[in-house]
């Protein structure tokens, strides 16, 4: 059983820019969903509204999904915090993130473990 949790390093990276980038997108939808939304009670132009709510949230988005997966590897304390926020706002707030959480916990823990056998 655990031969099948145990993966060759490209593996890994491959289900680890798999799950970042979905849930990237993910993501990008319910902001583009949330900016529907903000654009039809403005009484002004609805595109300038939609696109105004938009953009600064899907670069923030997309910062935060980038920082979590570079969180994955790094030593660098501000990277590890953004790496356990991501995991925390996936398993509290969003709907599939909980398989997206524990993913990204695997993937974290057997980095890690290889990390410290190889240490030894």
């Amino acid at each position: 059983m655990s031969s099948i949790l145990i993966w060759p390093r490209h593996e890994r990276v491959r289900v680890a820019q798999a799950v970042f980038s979905l849930n990237a997108v993910l993501g990008i939808l319910t902001i583009g969903g949330a900016a529907l939304y903000a654009a039809a009670f403005t009484s002004e132009n609805a595109w300038t509204a939609f696109f105004v709510t938009l953009v600064p949230f899907l670069v923030l988005w997309a910062l935060f999904c980038y920082g979590a997966y570079k969180g994955l590897t790094s030593a660098n304390t501000i990277l590890k915090f953004v790496l356990w926020s991501y995991i925390a706002w996936n398993v509290f707030t969003f709907p599939a993130g909980t398989i997206i959480a524990g993913v990204t916990f695997w993937l974290w823990w057997d980095i890690h473990k290889r990390r410290d056998t190889v240490a030894q």
